[in-house]
């Protein structure tokens, strides 16, 4: 069994046949997404294997890479989340995609579902909800927390 750090639940054994859960993060803030890669990168079992700024930068990266999970905000430039999730299941349909925001409400929520999104966390929710919603995607259930969420 692999160790892991911080007393964090058992490390998931990635999706389908992979040892490693294998993440690509896209935001177009770089603080964001060194603040994510530290939350995710405390399980040992869990790897960031890109990063990118905008959409069309990470469809190439989820092309190229397959990563097991995207990590994806929905405003962004060049593609917006939304676009980059259904673009992500034509292009790497293994990918699970989880929608990281700051859009509060049910129908953002709604609308990332109908592109195609496995999962929804609010972004000031993600210290909390973050590495569950991880963890759901890699034992392939979605995960949409109503945490934040506006009616």
């Amino acid at each position: 069994m692999m160790a892991h750090r911080r007393g964090l639940a058992s490390p998931p054994q990635g999706i389908g046949s992979f040892l490693t859960l294998r993440i690509l993060l896209v935001d177009d803030f770089p603080a964001v997404r060194q603040g994510l890669k530290h939350l995710v990168e405390m399980n040992e079992a869990w790897e960031v294997v890109a990063e990118a700024g905008d959409g069309q930068e990470g469809l190439q990266e989820a092309e190229r890479l397959q990563p097991d999970v995207a990590v994806v905000d929905i405003g962004m430039p060049r593609m917006n989340g939304l676009e980059l999730t259904r673009a992500i299941q034509k292009s790497a349909p293994k990918t699970k995609v989880l929608i990281l925001t700051e859009q509060n409400s049910q129908h953002m929520m709604q609308e990332a579902r109908n592109a195609g999104a496995d999962g929804y966390v609010i972004k000031s929710h993600a210290g909390s909800e973050l590495l569950p919603a991880l963890e759901a995607l890699s034992e392939e259930r979605p995960f949409f927390s109503s945490k934040g969420i506006d009616d």
